[in-house]
């Protein structure tokens, strides 16, 4: 009789021990997840070909750019100064005809589109925005890597951006 109380009592318990291992094991999961993301582990590049995303400040959050979330936001944490700068290294040298910004009115700085020459490793200036959410170049190029920066004579513009496509 000992023995068949103790058996009931160690089964509920152990059920009790599943579930929260479970809860405690979808809790680690999810903390994980959003760790990876926030840090940019997860790679959400591969539709743009994207190799590498870096930035002259705010470096933690670069992968929300990418991320097709559009109540998520790379920016800035201090307002946007000339010469503040955003690169992307593409996987292989790709076709560039535009780039978007995905932007509220007035929290983008004017840019300068660059790419970078293959010969000699410097910046050739393509193209500019006044309004910073979408830059058209002179003519199409291809680069393996592009520089977006914010034209220098600005102070205190916004930088909030929710999405980046390169066209």
């Amino acid at each position: 009789m000992r023995n068949q109380n103790r058996n009931v009592y160690s089964t509920g318990g152990s059920r009790s021990i599943a579930r929260n291992a479970a809860a405690a094991c979808a809790l680690l999961f999810f903390a994980l997840f959003l760790a990876l993301k926030v840090n940019g582990y997860l790679d959400f590049s591969a539709s743009y070909e994207i190799k590498e995303l870096a930035a002259s400040r705010e470096t933690l959050n670069l992968q929300l750019l990418l991320d097709h979330e559009p109540g998520t936001v790379w920016g800035t944490m201090q307002n946007a100064s000339g010469g503040d700068w955003l690169e992307v290294t593409f996987r292989r040298s790709r076709q560039v005809s535009a780039v978007e910004l995905e932007a509220d009115a007035g929290n983008c700085p004017e840019l300068e589109l660059y790419r970078m020459d293959p010969a000699n490793g410097e910046w050739v200036l393509c193209g500019s925005s006044r309004d910073g959410n979408r830059i058209l170049p002179d003519s199409a190029f291809a680069a393996e890597k592009i520089l977006l920066k914010a034209a220098e004579g600005q102070t205190d513009v916004p930088w909030i951006v929710k999405e980046l496509r390169i066209v």
